[in-house]
């Protein structure tokens, strides 16, 4: 009342700091909280949109792929199959046969060598298991020049010639590593056979 003022206490300080500093953490929470709200949402819509849009376009799989399918052929084409590639093996056989032969007719004699030659291969054209198989050859003869030997023989049937050729090649080793032969009937019935070798290079 007499018209001095009042000092003011402790409780009667400015409250506006407090306030500002109220609201500044406000904004940032609210910050912080709407920013992690938006990420989430990208994230759940970018889950989402994978399955929508997978079926729109499906990968084909390893079997629907052109050139990954398996072509099933009926019984009667299988065979046909078979077929053409054993002819073309016997081509291919009768060809290097051909060569062979011309190489043979071309080439002068290396006695010495041919006739140590020869003998090796008379020796394994009736061997053991040859005799046990009754697959013994008639009219045996090999010939051979400088680096090419010729064989020829008879057999009572084509059986006997597949059972004597898997067990000479087997007895003869690496005399004779590439070789090609040609099956021929005879007037009798029985079957030639015609077998062209390299026996050194």
């Amino acid at each position: 009342m007499n018209g001095k003022p009042r000092p003011r206490g402790r409780g009667t300080k400015p409250r506006w700091p407090l306030l500002a500093g109220i609201l500044v953490v406000l904004v940032i929470l609210g910050v912080t909280i709407g920013r992690r709200l938006l990420v989430d949402a990208d994230r759940h819509g970018a889950e989402l949109a994978v399955p929508a849009e997978a079926p729109a376009s499906p990968r084909p799989s390893l079997a629907a792929r052109p050139g990954r399918m398996r072509a099933s052929f009926s019984p009667e084409q299988r065979r046909e199959r078979r077929k053409a590639a054993q002819a073309a093996q016997e081509r291919k056989g009768r060809d290097f046969h051909q060569a062979l032969s011309a190489r043979y007719a071309a080439e002068p004699v290396d006695a010495a060598w041919a006739s140590a030659k020869e003998a090796k291969l008379l020796a394994a054209s009736t061997s053991d298991e040859i005799r046990r198989s009754n697959a013994v050859p008639e009219n045996y003869r090999a010939s051979c020049r400088s680096t090419v030997c010729r064989i020829g023989a008879d057999f009572p049937n084509r059986g006997a010639v597949q059972d004597w050729l898997t067990l000479f090649s087997t007895g003869v080793g690496g005399e004779l590593p590439n070789e090609a032969y040609v099956v021929t009937t005879n007037p009798d019935g029985s079957v030639h056979l015609d077998v062209m070798g390299v026996a050194r290079k």
